[in-house]
């Protein structure tokens, strides 16, 4: 969120989704919030934010496995109307956790705001790494090698047929799938 702010420069809403909202707001603190917490209910929490755009923490339940979080980014047309949005949405960027934004995001919001207008289902960016852990090693394939941990997603129909594909190809159906690797019983926990 900082990285966001700070070096982004990004001063619209932001929603966070997760299954531990208190570890967010204690760790963002009522600086980066923007103030005390202004609304709550069973789905989401609302602070008034730093800039032009509230602050909402969605509240999800914990899955069996990170399928379940990542599945997450696949609801987001669901989990917007959960976190009481009070203004039309024409797009949503998504990022992983584990992004941290390192220069100003201006250029990339106008280029963003750009694409709304032109029926795209989803915009990412190709997955420059090396994809040896998936045995691509030597394979690059555009349709296989796309970063997921940046999506930006638009609320058109071929946008929301295509994320609701993608969450049944990751969960096989389910909202909560089941891990990827069994430990057995001798796993510590």
């Amino acid at each position: 969120m900082a990285s966001l702010r700070e070096v982004g420069k990004y001063d619209g809403t932001v929603v966070f989704v997760t299954d531990k909202p208190g570890c967010i707001s204690q760790g963002l603190g009522e600086k980066l919030l923007g103030g005390k917490m202004t609304y709550s209910d069973k789905n989401v929490d609302i602070y008034p934010g730093t800039g032009k755009g509230q602050v909402h923490i969605l509240k999800v339940k914990k899955g069996r496995s990170i399928k379940a979080i990542k599945m997450q980014k696949t609801k987001v047309w669901q989990n917007l109307a959960n976190a009481k949005i009070e203004h039309p949405v024409s797009s949503v960027v998504y990022t992983d956790t584990d992004v941290v934004i390192g220069r100003d995001l201006s250029s990339f919001m106008s280029y963003e705001k750009s694409l709304e207008t032109k029926q795209h289902t989803v915009a990412l960016f190709p997955d420059i790494g090396s994809g040896a852990w998936e045995g691509a090693e030597n394979s690059i394939s555009p349709v296989n090698n796309v970063h997921t941990g940046i999506v930006v997603m638009f609320p058109n129909k071929h946008s929301q047929a295509c994320l609701k594909e993608w969450g049944i190809a990751l969960g096989d159906g389910s909202d909560d799938p089941k891990p990827i690797h069994n430990f057995g019983a001798s796993a510590p926990h």
